[in-house]
């Protein structure tokens, strides 16, 4: 083999050729989209391909299948010859949209908008990818497996798409003419098929070549053979599909030379015969599934449907594309033997055998089992292929697989399980398992293979019948369950044992009032169409500014009470970081001001400081020590975890102690760590005696919740002529500018807060966004350049804390109705490290605690603890979902001690004013005929006796929602007199609840001009100062109002143009004579609470129907029905989203969701997409509805609408009775009754069977 030639890499972007510079020759595709060819619409968040934000689609060579692809992971290196689309390349708002962008806008199925393009591409690429074959809703739901949404709750994305699918209902492919009504005309290439771009690329790539990496001083090659890689090899790191990188993260970074091998010819095989099918180990697992089904139905393979049905539990097809088979094996036996690898155990426990093949060209065929594997292959030798026996008829395989959600997550335990037997005798008995739960309990692989070695020879009628004498009932422990569900399906004796997953559908239903549009009228979000195409800008979107630099952050390591030596850090990162792109690293020694992001004397909830950046003491792991500023945002990141990595070199000696972690640890460790606050209700002796039938004792505790909104915490701040302008994902502007204010030493009118619009918020973005605009200040202002600052996902969840876990214990004593005649709860609140925004929490929890109850016998006594963690904060219906959750969780305890339904139980503690007035009762009635709730108790009930290992549950959930409006809210309208066009700025922040969009209805309405002529500014400290933070449901309704208030006074100055001119006048008429009259068009107007005080209440019910997985713990949640009082609403559709998407939130909140810490240094593992999971569109409701409240105008309200952006969350926790009663139907079988079923949150698989298994003892 000759030299190979150095080329440089060109690959075509949306049909435009770009060239890679050396200088960018080391970043992966998405920043190169992004920071090269300034295409925004592709989206930084995870960096993991466990989000699906940045997808593209993409051709591997002219003649390759379009696919979806995580751009995040693809270097762009391995881009020659690429054809890539990104969400511009389908279309935009000027020459029109795309059908997939168009479909998703006209099904409102955009809130924040920072998902969707990701969302479009997964959908796009499997159209084009399809090239004209049908796709079926099942098709288009599996493909959007790795995209993933915090604000819609999935249903509107779903549906958005199903109108291209062969098998959607008519009604659905009937909204194809509304599409193609947002889509304007377009030209399509004759070659490709897409809408043509003028330009066609055809790039010349040889066979093989390689590529210099200056910067990286490295080597980049791409080999075509076998043979030019094994004489290449000499240590270099190999890649094929890099989504080790995600699993992992830079598991590379101390290599510096690369083979790509992607393309090796002998390694990308396939054959068929009647013994074997071989797969070469460079195939994508997408391209070997596919090879598999092909095959499934030759004689001897059927079981290959098996392992073609698990790969689709492998990661998610974005990763699946681009990953390949042999690379998943590379992983857990050359980098991680930790890493539970799906294929490995699907493989081995197939019999597969493995071909590999060493650096001098031997070769060495190994069975699949982990000793084998893990005593030959070693580092430098090369996985070839993998071959697949035929199987006897006689022989039964299953594949298993239980995680923490139903696809794109990593497996708690997966299972290969084949079993022969000849004449009703167990002859060949075989499982191969793997997961996290083998690292956690060490003696669980001898307990499974006792198991399996105590079946073999036995008669499998016998041992179905006796399998209790081989694996407990009600164990606790999934692989062995595994083994117990695999026995039980090969004898064919149970009705149902696996829980299906069922393409989604839903129904909203609501009225509206013509008579009143725009108001109530149902229409997209006015932003949908720019979010659909990629043109909506977020702070990260703006453009780089000359100079611009980039700050990450630098995190401690360790127990709380480490110091550092922050001069020595500082002098010798600066000499580790030389000419490798860093320009500082700041501490909070270039603070010139104060070091706390907490502005002083600010507001109630904030009573203390916090640091920006780390000056003593550690308080916890993930604390913030500076920032490291650099070039490019990788190079920040880059070098902050290498001093990250290294902080042991700068920590001085000192008294290190074991991190205080929970409520629990708080209460032990004593007064410094506890504060109790004042007693809500009765005195404590103050307690009724008679007509006491029983006294119940119980405990609740919920854990954390990270908000995860998509958009990371991001800031840009640029000094200019003596002012800082900064762009801050932030919630709470006003905040941001006293805080940089103090920080600076600057005065606060030289601090100019601006924020468009925000990929979700939740809370998140309150206090703990001014935390990053803080540090991204310092940085702007000691350098005297532009500053950019977006935090990586994983140090953006181990820095600010999220939702606070909380605990209740009580005690209620009540009569035979299950009426309370006295109640004692202490309520304990984790506030992580700090008292900040904790005291608000926790008179939220008390408040809502009552809830329309009889609170007259209640005494509730909060404790805020201090522990050595994240300081906690807000998180989506703060306080009210926690309170409602504790005071509901009484009820439902009364109701099973008591054995009464607790719906009734609820109606007999209402408040006497609610039970006179309330509409609960009848809404109750309502959702209980549209949900056939009755029928489906009573086909429950049925189900759950004729079937063992599947159970159902079903409940339902009456609420009332208090809601007040408070703050201070500015809205600005401006009318142009040379159109009559309006201008509108307002103080709330648009963060995907559509609060843009309910102003310009309000103030289309108030007007009576048509909504085209209105659009909505960004908000600013200099339009809105002073104002209140965007939170708690209250923007919407009080920049609506505000909106209003300011086209009233508009009015009232064009009265007199509107009388000179007459009836007959138009708008823009009336506007210019008024302006020819020095009319001032302009007006500013504040709500307040002082102004005017506006609450009421918010009433909903939900129904949810849960299907139970006995033997494994999982759940799908098959129905839930909500039904809510939203008044008269402003946006119909947008009211629905929000319900829906506070919904989604609340039940990830109790299935999937929780913290976890390391216990000896108190680091939190739960981060990243990896370890942490949020619902995905495989868990919402399968069968979701929302119904309106008919004819509830409020008229207390704004507008008579209602707010809906939080009660749904609080609500949710109907899916976790739901679950419940499914438990207890499981005790039932057992002769247990009447206890009250108690589940460790969130009810992950193991704990739902730890539940089980207790039986209430």
């Amino acid at each position: 083999m000759g030299k190979l030639p150095e080329i440089d890499v060109v690959f075509s972007i949306n049909g435009n050729q770009c060239k890679v510079s050396q200088h960018d020759l080391d970043r992966n595709l998405t920043d190169f989209i992004r920071d090269v060819a300034l295409l925004t619409g592709t989206k930084v968040v995870c960096g993991e391909g466990g989000c699906g934000a940045c997808i593209v689609t993409v051709k591997t060579s002219p003649s390759a299948t379009p696919m979806a692809v995580n751009s995040c992971l693809v270097s762009v290196t391995s881009c020659h010859g690429w054809e890539v689309t990104t969400i511009e390349g389908l279309g935009n708002t000027s020459e029109g949209l795309g059908k997939i962008q168009a479909a998703i806008a006209a099904a409102n199925a955009t809130q924040c908008g920072f998902c969707t393009p990701g969302f479009i591409m997964s959908a796009s690429s499997l159209l084009e990818g399809k090239n004209g074959e049908k796709v079926t809703m099942a098709d288009m739901e599996r493909a959007l497996d790795g995209n993933l949404c915090r604000c819609t709750g999935y249903r509107p994305i779903l549906e958005a798409f199903k109108p291209f699918c062969s098998d959607a209902p008519e009604d659905l492919k009937g909204r194809l003419s509304d599409i193609e009504d947002l889509c304007k005309q377009k030209k399509f290439c004759t070659k490709s098929g897409k809408e043509c771009t003028g330009q066609c690329t055809k790039i010349e790539t040889p066979p093989s070549y390689k590529l210099a990496r200056p910067e990286a001083d490295g080597l980049y090659i791409k080999v075509n053979t076998l043979k030019e890689l094994l004489k290449k090899r000499d240590g270099a790191t190999l890649l094929a599909g890099n989504t080790a990188h995600g699993l992992l993260g830079n598991i590379h970074e101390d290599s510096n030379k690369f083979i790509d091998i992607h393309d090796v010819k002998e390694l990308r095989g396939k054959s068929f015969n009647s013994k074997s099918i071989v797969l070469g180990a460079c195939l994508t697992i997408s391209e070997a599934q596919n090879f598999l089904k092909d095959h499934s139905d030759k004689p001897g393979f059927k079981y290959l449907k098996e392992i073609a049905k698990h790969l689709d539990w492998v990661g998610n097809l974005a990763t699946r594309n681009i990953g390949t088979i042999g690379g998943n094996i590379a992983i857990k036996y050359l980098h991680d033997h930790s890493f539970a690898s799906d294929l490995f155990v699907i493989f081995a426990g197939a019999n597969a055998q493995m071909e590999t093949i060493n650096q001098n060209g031997n070769v060495v065929n190994l069975q699949m089992t982990h000793e084998s594997v893990q005593r030959h292959f070693k580092k430098f030798a090369v996985i070839k292929s993998f071959s697949f026996p035929a199987m006897r008829n006689e022989i039964t395989y299953m594949t298993y697989k239980v995680s923490s959600r139903a696809l794109n997550a990593g497996p708690f335990v997966s299972a290969a399980c084949l079993l022969e037997h000849k004449d009703g005798v167990i002859t060949r008995f075989e499982v191969v398992q793997d997961g996290t739960c083998f690292k956690t309990e060490k003696d669980l692989q001898q307990k499974v293979n006792d198991v399996v070695s105590s079946v073999q020879g036995k008669k499998l009628s016998i041992v179905t019948e006796n399998i209790s004498e081989y694996i407990q009932d009600n164990c606790s422990e999934i692989a062995l369950n595994l083994i117990k569900k695999f026995i039980f399906f090969v004898a064919n004796k149970e009705k149902q044992l696996d829980i299906a997953l069922q393409v989604s559908t839903g129904i909203q239903e609501f009225e509206t009032d013509k008579s009143v549009w725009p108001i109530n009228e149902p229409i997209i979000k006015i932003e949908a169409l720019e979010q659909c195409s990629g043109e909506a800008v977020f702070v990260n979107d703006l453009p780089a500014m000359k100079g611009e630099l980039h700050a990450a952050p630098i995190l401690v390591s360790g127990k709380p009470g480490s110091t550092f030596d922050l001069d020595a850090l500082r002098k010798d990162a600066t000499d580790m970081f030389k000419n490798q792109g860093v320009v500082a690293v700041l501490t909070h020694k270039d603070i010139p001001g104060a070091n706390s992001f907490i502005p002083p004397n600010f507001q109630s909830g904030l009573v203390e400081m916090e640091e920006v950046f780390l000056s003593g003491a550690t308080k916890f792991d993930g604390q913030m020590l500076g920032v490291v500023v650099a070039t490019t945002r990788a190079k920040a990141l880059a070098a902050a975890a290498k001093i990250h990595s290294r902080l042991a070199y700068w920590k001085y000696r000192c008294e290190v102690r074991f991190p205080i972690l929970t409520i629990d640890q708080a209460r032990k460790a004593g007064e410094n760590h506890v504060k109790i606050g004042p007693v809500k209700g009765r005195a404590e002796n103050d307690k009724k005696t008679d007509r006491v039938h029983k006294t119940i004792s119980g405990s609740m505790e919920i854990g954390n919740q990270f908000h995860f909104s998509i958009e990371q915490q991001t800031c840009l701040c640029v000094p200019e002529e003596n002012r800082m302008k900064v762009y801050s994902a932030t919630q709470w502007p006003d905040m941001v500018q006293a805080a940089l204010s103090a920080i600076l030493g600057t005065p606060a009118n030289t601090i100019q807060v601006s924020v468009r619009r925000l990929g979700g918020g939740f809370g998140s973005k309150i206090t703990r966004a001014t935390h990053v605009a803080a540090a991204c200040a310092v940085a702007a202002n000691a350098l005297k350049k532009p500053v950019r600052m977006v935090l990586d996902l994983k140090d953006n969840m181990r820095l600010l804390g999220g939702r606070a876990s909380l605990k209740t214990e009580y005690t209620v004593d009540v009569g035979e109705n299950g009426k309370i005649i006295n109640l004692d709860s202490a309520i304990y609140q984790n506030c992580g490290h700090s008292w900040n925004d904790s005291p608000l929490l926790y008179k939220t929890v008390k408040f809502y605690f009552d809830c329309g109850y009889d609170s007259s016998r209640f005494r509730l006594t909060p404790v805020e603890c201090i522990t050595d963690t994240p300081s906690t904060t807000w998180c989506r219906a703060p306080g009210s979902t926690e309170g409602v959750v504790f005071i509901e969780e009484v009820l439902e305890h009364v109701a099973v001690e008591l054995g009464i339904d607790p719906l009734e139980v609820r109606m007999v503690n209402l408040a006497e004013e609610d039970k006179k007035s309330s509409p609960l009762p009848h809404m109750v009635s309502v959702l209980k005929a549209k949900s056939n709730y009755d029928d489906r108790e009573n086909q429950i009930e049925k189900f759950n006796r004729e079937n063992k290992f599947v159970k159902k549950g079903i409940a339902v959930l009456p609420l009332k929602y208090p809601f007040v409006l408070w703050g201070n809210f500015h809205a600005t309208v401006s009318v142009y007199h040379s159109d009559g066009t309006v201008s509108v700025t307002h103080a709330g922040v648009e963060m995907g609840q559509g609060i843009n969009t309910k102003v310009a209805q309000a103030c289309a309405s108030a007007l009576g001009i048509p909504l085209e002529l209105i659009k909505v500014d960004a908000v600013s400290t200099i339009t809105a100062p002073n104002a209140s933070v965007t939170a708690a449901s209250i923007g919407s309704d009080t920049c609506s109002l505000a909106v209003t208030r300011a086209c009233e006074e508009i009015n009232r100055r064009l009265e007199p143009a509107r009388k000179t001119l007459g009836e007959g006048a138009t708008w823009q008429q009336i506007v210019q004579e008024a302006f020819n009259n020095h009319v001032n068009l302009c007006y500013n107007y504040m709500f307040s609470p002082t102004e005017e005080t506006i609450a009421y209440d918010i009433y909903l019910a939900a129904a949810a129907e849960v299907e139970l997985d006995v033997l494994t713990g999982q759940k799908k949640v098959s129905r839930v029905d909500i039904i809510e009082d939203v008044g008269r609403s402003i946006s119909p559709l947008i009211d629905v989203g929000q319900i829906e998407g506070a919904f989604v939130m609340g039940l990830g909140y109790w299935m999937c969701e929780g913290y976890v810490f390391e216990p000896e240094y108190g680091r939190l593992r739960s981060v990243g997409t990896g370890d942490y999971k949020i619902p995905g569109t495989k868990d919402i409701p399968e069968d979701f509805r929302v119904y309106f409240r008919k004819d509830a105008p409020n008229d207390k309200g704004v507008l008579q609408t209602k707010a809906s952006g939080e009660p749904a969350v609080t609500v949710s926790v109907v899916v976790l009775y739901a679950l419940r009663n499914a438990i207890a139907a499981v005790w039932k079988d057992h002769g247990v009754t009447k206890k009250h079923v108690k589940i460790d949150l969130p009810a992950s698989p193991q704990n739902v069977l730890k539940a089980i298994a207790s039986r209430g003892e």
